[in-house]
């Protein structure tokens, strides 16, 4: 939802994908990195490569059931954590649309309807 509310190219990669090749393509100049974890076995995973993003000087949101982090989830556990997920993330989306000065009920070139 943020590339069509808010206009700005994202794309959604596991830890795991991210480290597989598209992590060369970050730029500390011009990348952000919203990273979503939970406990469980791929919560460490993604927490060290929040870690390790940030020491190369990315910006990196974390969100998350921590007590650390920039954006909590409730503790629901790893099975559950995408429902609370998916609602934080519809959250940033609208709020980067709004202080981007962007209706998010009305994005450029985007039609609510589509015919199919």
């Amino acid at each position: 939802k943020v590339r069509e509310s808010a206009g700005i190219i994202a794309e959604g990669w596991s830890a795991a994908d991210l480290r597989h090749g598209p992590i060369a393509a970050l730029r500390s100049d011009r990348t952000a990195v919203i990273g979503f974890f939970v406990r469980g076995p791929a919560g460490a995973d993604t927490e060290a490569l929040l870690t390790e993003l940030g020491d190369r000087g990315l910006r990196a949101l974390r969100v998350g059931e921590a007590a650390d982090v920039d954006l909590q989830l409730p503790p629901v556990g790893e099975a559950l954590a995408v429902v609370p997920a998916v609602v934080r993330g519809q959250q940033l989306a609208h709020a980067t649309a709004l202080r981007r000065g962007i209706d998010p009920d009305a994005p450029f070139g985007l039609s609510k309807v589509t015919a199919t």
